[in-house]
């Protein structure tokens, strides 16, 4: 069960550090006026949360069910998280994210299609998880509570519709369809219907022959389905616009049985969310509503002791700036927090990376607390597929065709659930990283495909010296530019540019015959455990550089199709050299260093420079 907040979810105010932290006083300050008050938000127990900032945290207060299911530990929150095409950082995000960010309707499709290279458009996660399962035999049931989505959709070719039923269930066809001059009419009204939607004839048109069709097997789904829901009775009052969703969604799944469906995919979504003015009163008008139909939805699958069967997860295209804007609002950003819960979640904890630190220092800040995100939408997804019965390999591809793309950053159904049996194929035994260089006909970058096929080859390496699973993915670049010597000489160099790419472009330097553009690209391989503990023997000897590069090589033309690339200049392990940015946390010395200080005094000094 999907819940879609429609706008972009303010949830660092959702989820907040508790004022016992010491990390609420860099979210106060960064927050200033849209920050929640101690006493506008309920403490959540976060000690048993791996690598989090805190060990309590505060769950805003209008929403008291999220802190009620996951003390009852049932709910999991996930910490910025959002889409990416692979793990980036604030130096290499805007080349390496190839989609419109923090634009509403990109980011939408984003996080339901959750597939970064649009390999298997225009299908959604859930559509193709059903697409996995009706290929097993398994009936399905996708559903949109009064409105379509992507998130729904599977393969074309399938043939498969997706129900979509109004708030309070089925329209049928009634008195009420028709204007009053004409409602005493109904029967005839019927009989023509009928009529003109009965049997075709040989010269009948295709789509004359769909629309009737379609509108039969719509009218008698709707009769059918609208009879069966009004027998069931529910054990819980549900109120308001988004309660009564939920309460259609509640009879569904109580009436699966009689359905014939084995899996049930449903969407929900609500908007209103977008807070460009008035962020705190947003939340405060718009959570109690949520806080109502995820509360009587609760109880009422609690009490028909169908919780176990359920997995409900809340989501948002992105989430907001940690600074608010001038009207009290906060702005499109990327990373947000989501909840889950279901009855047999492993719940009780945070999982993700909540950032360390709300300033500018902090490695995922952009700026204005636009916080790149740390955990992947198919990280989150990863384990709920597994736990829906998507159970092989190919079949999580499938599924989630770039998860490859994140290593072992995934989470498992056995890191989700008590009932989890299953692991990431490719870890568990080693992690090796290379450096790899190319040389190439012009400065640019690996696109994100030519990044998969590369890795495609250096699997295929892995899998034939070992006979083990492995994952790979490319997780730094750079572009090195060797100058012909007399262009060198001319060129006004300047040590404090970061970009060499751009100032060779700025100044010509890509017309000379002779200059050379090398790309540096750092490759992290994990190796899966095996049973026959082979890989016990896995090292970067093993598994030589060299083995890689000729692997690579050999597969150029056929597998990896790297436009302009000449040759391969070298693959050697990779040692990461220090990084020139400082770090979010000073170290303390034990001494002074005996150096000046690298911060500006904020003293006059006492003689002039010598240069303007």
């Amino acid at each position: 069960v999907v819940l879609a907040l429609n706008g972009g979810l303010d949830s660092f105010n959702v989820l907040t550090p508790h004022k016992s932290c010491p990390l609420y006083k860099s979210y106060a300050k960064e927050r200033d006026d849209v920050k929640l008050e101690p006493d506008e938000m309920l403490m959540i127990d976060a000690s048993s949360s791996e690598n989090q900032p805190c060990t309590s945290f505060g769950v805003h207060h209008k929403i008291p069910i999220f802190k009620e299911i996951y003390e009852e530990g049932l709910g999991i929150f996930f910490a910025n998280t959002g889409h990416l095409s692979k793990p980036v950082t604030k130096r290499n995000y805007f080349t390496e994210t190839m989609t419109q960010l923090f634009s509403h309707n990109t980011m939408t499709q984003e996080s339901y299609i959750v597939d970064a290279f649009q390999i298997n458009e225009p299908t959604g996660i859930l559509g193709r998880m059903l697409d996995v399962l009706a290929a097993k035999n398994i009936t399905v049931g996708p559903i949109g509570i009064s409105t379509a989505s992507t998130i729904l959709d599977g393969d074309p070719q399938t043939g498969r519709k997706v129900d979509v039923i109004p708030t309070y269930g089925p329209n049928i066809l009634t008195r009420r369809s028709f204007k009053p001059n004409t409602a005493n009419g109904i029967d005839e009204v019927k009989e023509n219907l009928e009529d003109l939607n009965g049997e075709t004839g040989v010269n009948s048109g295709i789509h004359a022959n769909y629309w009737s069709q379609n509108l039969i097997d719509t009218w008698n789904k709707a009769d059918e389905l609208s009879v069966l829901l009004q027998s069931v009775q529910l054990g819980t009052r549900f109120s308001g616009n988004l309660g009564q969703k939920f309460a259609t969604v509640s009879k569904l799944i109580k009436t699966h049985e009689q359905r014939g469906v084995n899996r049930d995919a449903f969407f929900v979504s609500m908007g209103g969310f977008d807070a460009h003015a008035y962020a705190k009163a947003n939340l405060d008008g718009n959570l109690p509503v949520v806080n109502s139909a995820i509360q009587a939805f609760y109880r009422e699958m609690t009490d028909s002791n169908m919780i176990d069967n359920i997995t409900f997860v809340m989501t948002s295209e992105f989430g907001r700036t940690i600074t608010g804007n001038s009207g009290g609002g906060t702005d499109h950003a990327w990373g947000g927090n989501y909840f889950l819960f279901g009855g047999m979640m492993r719940g009780g904890r945070i999982l993700g990376e909540y950032p360390k630190s709300f300033g500018n220092n902090d490695p995922t800040n952009m700026g204005r607390g636009r916080l790149i995100p740390t955990t992947s939408w198919d990280a989150l997804w990863y384990g709920v597929a597994q736990w829906f019965g998507i159970d092989t390999p190919d079949e999580l591809k499938d599924v989630l065709p770039n998860n490859g793309n994140f290593g072992c950053r995934l989470y498992t159904d056995s890191d989700l659930y008590h009932d989890g049996k299953n692991s990431i194929s490719g870890c568990g035994a080693k992690l090796m990283n290379f450096d790899m260089g190319m040389f190439i006909g012009e400065p640019r970058y690996l696109t994100g495909i030519e990044q998969k096929r590369i890795c495609e080859a250096a699997i295929q390496l892995v899998s034939g010296e070992t006979d083990l699973a492995s994952r790979c993915v490319i997780i730094d670049q750079k572009v090195i530019v060797n100058f012909e010597e007399k262009d060198f000489d001319s060129f006004a160099w300047n040590e404090g540019e970061e970009s060499r790419r751009l100032r060779v472009l700025q100044n010509g330097f890509t017309n000379s015959t002779n200059n050379t553009y090398e790309l540096r690209a750092v490759v992290e391989i994990n190796v899966g455990n095996s049973t026959n503990n082979n890989s016990t023997n896995i090292t970067t000897q093993s598994i030589s550089p060299g083995k890689i590069g000729n692997a690579i090589a050999d597969n150029l033309l056929t597998l990896v199709k790297i436009p302009n690339v000449t040759e391969f200049s070298e693959i050697s392990p990779y040692t990461p050299t220090p990084s020139r940015t400082p770090s979010a946390q000073p170290t303390l010395s034990s001494a002074p260093s005996g150096m000046p200080s690298v911060v500006p005094s904020s003293s006059p000094s006492d003689m002039p420079s010598r240069s303007p």
